[in-house]
């Protein structure tokens, strides 16, 4: 009915982005909550139960820029799930090249890394330990795989290069008041 869903829609308000996650929610005098919601993804296991030879660097390396740039202090091979892939794997042929000119790396365990990369994607999960409110030293499960020795590619440097930090800090300001508000 429209009575309802207005209802619901009037004792609903959304918090931060777009997208929804962070919702405030209460109606008939009840106390607001504040919560987030999840979407369930269909997985094979999580980087427990498989050897990290498997996953794709793209994977990985998205993953390393998502947890420093939210400084997620908790990244364990449980909350990195795995799957089949969604879409087809990058040509990682000039990467390959690549690996063998960089001195800095250790080619051998590159060369394994990138040959094996594109069997399976990663997908994060469990957000919870992110931007925390003091600091303490973070875990980066990815950190001890081989593809995140291997360098970023021009898309990921691209992708790096365009980040607005003074924007990402006035976004988690106003965020971070209304997550106080709602408390």
């Amino acid at each position: 009915s429209s009575s309802s869903s207005s209802s619901s829609s009037s004792s609903k308000a959304l918090l931060g982005g777009a997208d929804g996650q962070l919702l405030r929610a209460g109606s008939g005098g009840r106390p607001l909550k504040l919560g987030s919601l999840q979407e369930f993804v269909h997985h094979l296991a999580d980087t427990n139960e498989m050897g990290s030879s498997r996953f794709r660097s793209r994977d990985v390396h998205a993953i390393g820029i998502l947890d420093i740039r939210l400084f997620n202090t908790d990244r364990h091979a449980g909350n990195i799930l795995v799957r089949e892939p969604v879409c087809a794997p990058r040509d990682f042929s000039s990467c390959r090249n690549s690996v063998h000119t960089r001195s800095s790396i250790n080619a051998a365990a590159a060369a394994a890394a990138v040959v094996s990369v594109g069997s399976y994607e990663l997908i994060p999960i469990d957000h919870g330990f992110c931007l925390p409110e003091a600091l303490e030293a973070p875990y980066f499960e990815w950190l001890h795989w081989p593809q995140a020795c291997l360098p970023f590619d021009d898309d990921e440097l691209a992708y790096i290069a365009q980040l607005d930090v003074a924007a990402d800090i006035a976004m988690l300001q106003r965020v971070s008041m209304r997550v106080q508000e709602g408390n």
